[in-house]
């Protein structure tokens, strides 16, 4: 973390997007569906870490650390699901990333 930045704590996360073929796709279908039902706008993706608040300098060095150990890999949907909101998570165990200042 660089211990100059001053910058104010925001809140980050992480996603993981399909290739651009199937963004295409998924964009129009989730435009089709905003259009009959409403919601926001947002990027088709896959949150790989969820948010979490940190100013600019130390995300960005937490981020790059934690990529560094991550292999490319392949996601396949193997159900979908709905809710009374337009997000949702379902809980799984998953690693920890840490900012190395805690």
């Amino acid at each position: 973390m660089d211990p100059a930045d001053q910058s104010p704590e925001e809140v980050y996360s992480v996603w993981a997007l399909p290739p651009a073929p199937i963004r295409d796709r998924l964009r129009r279908i989730m435009e089709g569906l905003r259009a009959a039902h409403g919601g926001p706008a947002f990027e088709p993706h896959a949150t790989v870490v969820g948010d979490f608040r940190s100013r600019r300098s130390a995300a960005l060095e937490v981020l790059r650390t934690a990529a560094a150990g991550v292999q490319p890999y392949t996601a396949r949907v193997t159900g979908v699901a709905r809710g009374s909101f337009f997000y949702h998570i379902n809980a799984a165990r998953q690693p920890l990333i840490r900012r190395p200042d805690r």
